[in-house]
């Protein structure tokens, strides 16, 4: 993300980490060290990273930055939301490229790198389960102010039911507004709770085959493959040169930014 610009700026960001375990210093150093990166590029800044619960998984995630960010948002603003299943930015003027989308169709709502047809496979076939898959999305705050309070998703434990409340969940209150939904793999495509779909778009799931797209979804061991070991070496290194990881010694509660660190309960 401080690699590539985003084509706006600045852009704030908010993280929300999910304690699956317990906090270690180590991840304390990783996260302080993904903190001072980012405050190393003029195009962003980190506001506040919150520490919560993993009940809701993302879906919650999503509702805690959102909850911080609503404190002085405006309705004009423009925020994306992204999950760790998000493999980039891949490219300059990322950000700009999802607005670009969102002003292409008038009447939008909701804009992803990529759109699914389908549902889940317990889901009852006559359901529209048209959705933008929200490992990345981004929408203005006007819309995203009325999902706070009950953001889909942020309740459920269980894998279906993240997905069907979850990822498919978002998409359905943003259509139930009359709005539009689109995507970068698809520009030209905006689809409407009333709109039938073009018969010659894929039904299948389409986000591993999307390329050339400011994000790709993350695939099976992209973590583990020599080549990514090699790429996460080359980035540690590239970390450690520019002196943005933290020694032992570093207080991992202390930016220059002054980023706020939050930790809540309400997921636990």
């Amino acid at each position: 993300m401080a690699r590539y610009l985003p084509g706006v700026a600045p852009v704030e960001i908010t993280i929300a980490v999910s304690l699956v375990r317990p906090f270690s210093t180590d991840d304390a150093r990783a996260l302080e060290g993904l903190v001072r990166c980012a405050s190393a590029s003029k195009s962003l800044r980190v506001r506040a990273v919150i520490w919560k619960g993993n009940v809701g998984r993302d879906y919650s995630s999503a509702q805690a930055c959102l909850k911080l960010i609503g404190e002085d948002a405006s309705d004009d603003d423009y925020v994306m939301l992204q999950n760790r299943s998000a493999y980039g930015p891949l490219t300059n003027s990322w950000y700009k490229a999802f607005i670009d989308q969102y002003q292409k169709h008038p009447g939008t709502g909701l804009v992803g790198n990529t759109i699914n047809l389908l549902g889940h496979q317990t889901m009852p076939k006559n359901v529209d389960a048209r959705h933008v898959q929200p490992y990345v999305y981004l929408s203005q705050w006007r819309h995203l102010r009325p999902l706070v309070d009950d953001f889909p998703g942020s309740r459920c434990t269980s894998r279906p039911e993240i997905i069907i409340v979850g990822e498919i969940g978002i998409s359905r209150r943003i259509m139930e507004k009359n709005l539009k939904i689109s995507c970068l793999f698809w520009p030209d495509h905006a689809l409407t709770a009333q709109s039938v779909v073009d018969p010659r778009l894929p039904r299948g799931d389409v986000k591993r085959k999307a390329f050339g797209l400011p994000y790709r979804h993350k695939f099976p061991g992209y973590l583990r493959t020599p080549k990514a070991l090699m790429h996460r070496l080359t980035w540690a290194t590239w970390l450690a040169s520019h002196k943005l990881i933290p020694t032992p010694a570093t207080e991992a509660t202390t930016t220059e930014h002054s980023t706020r660190y939050l930790h809540t309960k309400e997921y636990d």
